[in-house]
């Protein structure tokens, strides 16, 4: 969500949401609510290459904490991986590319090959650091095998997440080729990294950022649940299993980056979704 808002240009609304969630996590003694809001805050000073706030941030997180948070607490596979990125990330734009490198190697090594979107994610970080190793060949071949996948339009939303160092990146390799359709594909591309003045970008293409589209199915489903719907209640109006509701619910929860049914709401009215 909140990249949605970065990408928008709308970094206020983004540091708003990013504070409400951290706040919420003290207030009901969530220790995994905090450390994730603090994660994404992370992120924001990246995204502002305000690298010494993140790293600042970076350190006042308790290693200590942060450990016992992941043994007493169920963590989607996501939200752990996400941590690792951001701090791959970080190393990446502070220089230090050899710590990166093996940070990177770790993460690699320890993800399971059917984790696809995973593995992508940390190509793209590959891809970078090689760039930033002026081994610009390489970059340009692991960028093309990326843009070449059938799934290339599902990585739109982690290209622009990476800002400019990754928009410095696809027009270097846009100059090394020659194929119409892939050259058009970065245009597109790097026509959406925000710049400083734009416009904001309308609604349905901040949507449109969204790892993955929701269906129709699980839209109506999260406007049932906004009416205040309980998930038996959406079945027998739909004519379906509670089973068949929780499981689309739950998708919408991913795509929305949320973990609960009350935040997918809020999420899907912020951007228009459902009223």
């Amino acid at each position: 969500m909140t990249g949605c808002y970065f990408s928008n240009n709308n970094q206020q609304h983004a540091w708003s949401l990013l504070e409400d969630l951290e706040r919420i996590g003290y207030s009901n003694d969530e220790p995994r609510t905090v450390h994730s809001a603090q994660k994404e805050m992370m992120r924001f000073y990246q995204r502002q290459h305000d690298l010494d706030k993140a790293e600042i941030l970076r350190k006042s997180i308790d290693v200590a904490t942060v450990i016992e948070i992941k043994k007493n607490y169920c963590f989607f596979p996501d939200e752990l991986e996400a941590d690792d990125i951001t701090d791959i990330r970080q190393e990446l734009l502070q220089g230090k590319l050899e710590l990166c490198r093996q940070r990177l190697e770790t993460a690699k090594n320890n993800t399971h090959k059917l984790r696809r979107y995973r593995l992508w994610k940390l190509e793209i970080m590959h891809a970078l650091l090689l760039h930033s190793e002026q081994n610009y060949s390489e970059a340009t071949k692991v960028i093309l095998g990326l843009l070449r996948h059938t799934n290339a339009q599902k990585l739109k939303r982690s290209f622009l997440d990476e800002g400019k160092p990754m928009q410095k990146l696809l027009l270097h390799v846009q100059k090394k080729i020659k194929q119409p359709d892939l050259k058009n594909r970065i245009d597109e591309l790097c026509s959406r990294f925000p710049e400083s003045g734009e416009q904001p970008i309308p609604n349905n293409e901040v949507v449109d950022l969204l790892p993955e589209p929701l269906t129709k199915r699980e839209l109506s489903l999260l406007a049932l649940a906004a009416d205040g719907l309980s998930n038996k209640g959406i079945a027998d109006k739909l004519c379906l299993s509670e089973s068949t509701v929780k499981w689309h619910l739950s998708n919408s929860y991913a795509k929305l980056s949320v973990n609960k049914r009350t935040h997918a709401i809020v999420a899907a009215r912020q951007l228009g979704l459902i009223e």
